[in-house]
């Protein structure tokens, strides 16, 4: 079993390889460690609710992306890690989400230049981590 001190160095590593998938557009580590099951929610959008496929689908939609944390930290229950990670966001989309959705300048004019709060879902895969759950849970600041 992980001790939390474990937990939060390898959340910390899997938030940063998927920041420089984001922001080197290489969607395969995407791919690889977003679960099948794998689901996106996001405040203040209480309308967006996407799987691996539209959440992948829309981070390519991403123009621009800088995203530093401030914290990270996990907690391991069992067989998954539950983690909280804050970070500064800056994101310019060149494309609308879809119908139902906000648009570019919509989501572009919330998020960027925000410090924002997620939480996210980990399981062990055999050889990989996998995120089953990530949320937005709010926007904590503008920066």
């Amino acid at each position: 079993m992980l001790t939390t001190s474990d937990a939060t160095r390898l959340v910390t590593d899997l938030y940063g390889r998927w920041i420089q998938c984001l922001m080197g557009r290489q969607f395969d580590w995407l791919e690889r460690h977003l679960s099948s099951d794998f689901l996106f929610t996001a405040q203040p959008f209480p309308t967006i609710r996407m799987n691996k496929h539209e959440f992948i689908e829309a981070d390519k939609k991403i123009e621009n992306a800088k995203i530093s944390f401030v914290s990270i930290a996990a907690e391991p229950i069992e067989d998954i890690i539950i983690s909280r990670a804050i970070a500064d966001v800056e994101e310019t989309f060149h494309a609308d989400l879809g119908p139902g959705m906000p648009t570019a300048e919509e989501i572009t004019r919330a998020i960027s230049g925000q410090r924002i709060a997620y939480c996210s879902g980990w399981r062990h895969t055999g050889e990989i981590w996998e995120c089953f759950d990530h949320h937005v849970i709010g926007l904590v600041a503008r920066r």
